[in-house]
């Protein structure tokens, strides 16, 4: 089984190869073009690297966010495409499971925190943890108030978790938020930040975080973990209250077809 795995969710771009489960290729890439000027190019060259021509491909893994709205429906919109015509499954996985996933833990008792800085005192974040060899999601992905989540939510799922001996945020941006909440967590659990290259989604663990197949791929959108300004405005103008979990559709003039 041949398998791509992409994640467009931050400013670095990751593509990884695998062949039957094994690790085959991967290239990472932080440019500052917008991924839609590369990704078709990055992606060949991988598959070139690998002599694989996309009609050889089983299998999409794509990082589903959240992080960059733009980045995520660039990534979303070429996998989607290129599942339905090259007839072959995608799965979708969480963006920061890919930050958390590449942190091995023989012991399991680190608890990680993969954090993206979303600006305005808030972030992107969850909480996972390895448990009998697979990564498993402790908090569930949110966009959050950065301080009120670790005081309501963090501190309370670190206090129940009984195979616990040090917290790890995993982050390239998050320095600033994590010293805001510092003396909240010294009193629990000391506490290590990992950032740079190691700190990016990276879709070599994309196998092995979880992850679900894409049952319609036609309605497949990205998970932004928070309304889009499109939905705001148009909560706003119709008084009214979209959950962040649900999809909307304006009917317009334009687009009553019947």
């Amino acid at each position: 089984m041949k398998c791509l795995a992409l994640d467009t969710s931050t400013s670095t771009l990751s593509l990884s190869l695998f062949q039957e489960g094994e690790l085959l290729a991967s290239r990472s890439s932080n440019i500052t073009k917008q991924h839609g000027e590369h990704l078709l190019n990055q992606v060949a060259q991988i598959l070139d690297q690998a002599q694989w021509q996309a009609s050889q491909l089983d299998a999409l893994y794509l990082g589903q966010g959240p992080g960059s709205y733009t980045g995520l429906r660039i990534g979303a919109t070429m996998a989607k495409v290129w599942a339905k015509n090259l007839g072959c499954s995608l799965y979708a996985c969480s963006s920061l499971a890919l930050m958390a996933g590449q942190i091995q833990d023989p012991g399991e008792n680190l608890i990680l925190v993969p954090l993206m800085d979303a600006r305005r005192g808030t972030a992107y974040t969850g909480a996972y943890q390895w448990q009998a060899g697979q990564l498993v999601q402790l908090v569930e992905d949110q966009h959050v108030d950065w301080q009120e989540w670790v005081e309501s939510t963090l501190c309370p799922a670190l206090e129940s978790t009984c195979n616990r001996s040090c917290l790890v945020f995993i982050t390239t941006d998050g320095w600033d938020l994590v010293d805001l909440v510092k003396d909240q967590l010294v009193s629990l659990l000391p506490y290590h930040v990992i950032t740079g290259h190691h700190a990016w989604p990276d879709t070599r663990s994309a196998l092995i975080v979880p992850h679900e197949e894409v049952q319609d791929i036609d309605t497949f959108t990205p998970f932004y973990a928070h309304l889009t300004l499109a939905e705001q405005e148009w909560a706003q103008r119709n008084a009214k209250e979209i959950n962040k979990h649900e999809k909307y559709v304006e009917q317009t003039n334009e687009t009553n077809l019947s």
